[in-house]
Parts: structure tokens; sequence; C-alpha cells
């Protein structure tokens, strides 16, 4: 082989070489996003159980509230950058029209006061993680219990009906980061006590 096709070859591997190490230190350097349901004192899923806010404009005779989180914890080097989260829901197989962002836990809505704050995107640093308010159930306490249905902490809120079986997905993207998804199963008898059992992780 002539030397100049010698030389060619070598400055061609030599580049292919250099572009495939970036590749490779960028490739352990990015985010790499993890999700599971929220775990409290070794409960996981773990449901919360509080009283309500004061002033609480939607249906404020509920005056307690059970709602269930997602954990989303950064595992990677960098930073996840512009995260969102969307959920896509499956009602006995079928897929429904809505696909709800989910608000993130950070995003206070004591502190946010314009809806469109509340479920804009947001980063999670490198070894920390954030919390995705994924299912939210109003009820009063007060008298005759009174239970609502189950829904989303979404801007545009979608409820799930008593008795029906659904899969449901929550998909977090973030501008350098592949999107990661976490899969469960949603079934509810319409009790209170049934909320604690109505989730399980696919």
């Amino acid at each position: 082989m002539a030397d100049w096709a010698i030389a060619l070859l070598s400055a061609a591997v030599a580049a292919a070489l250099t572009i495939l190490g970036r590749e490779i230190v960028e490739w352990w350097r990015r985010p790499r996003l993890e999700i599971d349901f929220e775990e409290v004192n070794g409960h996981k899923p773990y449901i919360h159980d509080l009283l309500r806010a004061a002033g609480e404009e939607v249906k404020p005779e509920m005056n307690k509230v059970m709602f269930l989180r997602l954990n989303v914890h950064n595992a990677g080097r960098n930073p996840a950058m512009n995260c969102e989260a969307k959920m896509t829901i499956l009602k006995e197989g079928k897929e429904e029209p809505e696909t709800p962002i989910i608000h993130w836990t950070r995003k206070d809505p004591t502190i946010y006061k314009e809806i469109d704050q509340h479920f804009t995107p947001i980063s999670v640093n490198r070894n920390d993680s954030e919390k995705l308010d994924t299912l939210i159930l109003l009820y009063s306490s007060q008298g005759p219990e009174q239970v609502d249905k189950i829904g989303t902490l979404s801007h545009r809120r979608y409820f799930f009906e008593r008795h029906i079986p659904y899969h449901i997905k929550v998909t977090v993207y973030a501008s350098n980061a592949d999107p990661r998804d976490f899969k469960f199963t949603l079934y509810w008898d319409g009790t209170l006590d049934g909320f604690h059992k109505a989730v399980q992780k696919l």
C-alpha cells in the first residue's frame, strides 16, 4: 500500500476514534433518570393523607386530600434539564385522548401564583430527586363522608372511574437525557381504604 494511502487511512481511523471517544464520554456524563413510587417510612407506594389548605377554590366542602407521588431520581453525572412529565392512560385497554402534564411538587401553588407556572419544566440535579404529584383524591371528613373521584393533578384534570381497570404510563422528558417511562395499573373500588391498594407497579 502506498505511503499516502496509509497516511490517509491512519488519519481516518484517528478521526473515527476521536469521535467515538467523545460520544463515549458524552454518554458517560449524561443524566440518567430513574422513576418509582415515592417511599416513606418503608411504605411504597405511600399515600399521603392531609388536611387541605384553607381557602381552596376547588370543591371547598372537601376538607381533606389523599395523593400519590412518584420519585424521579437523577443517577447520572450532570443535571437533567427542562424535565416535563406526561401521562398516557389506557382505559379498559383503549388509549384515552387526554395526555395530562403532571405537576412537580416543587412548584408549590402558594409560591407560584399563576396556573401556567405550576406546570413549567424543572431541572433535576445530579444525585438528587424530585417528586411528581401523580394522583389526587379529595374527600370530606365532616358529617356524612363524601368521596370524590381519583384524578390527576394536572392543568386539565382527568378523573378515573370506579371499578374500571386502567394502565398508566408516566414519561419524563428532559432536553439532555433519554425519556424514561414508569408504568403502573389502577383499579379502585371507590373507598378511601381502597386508594391504598389501588395501584401496582408493572
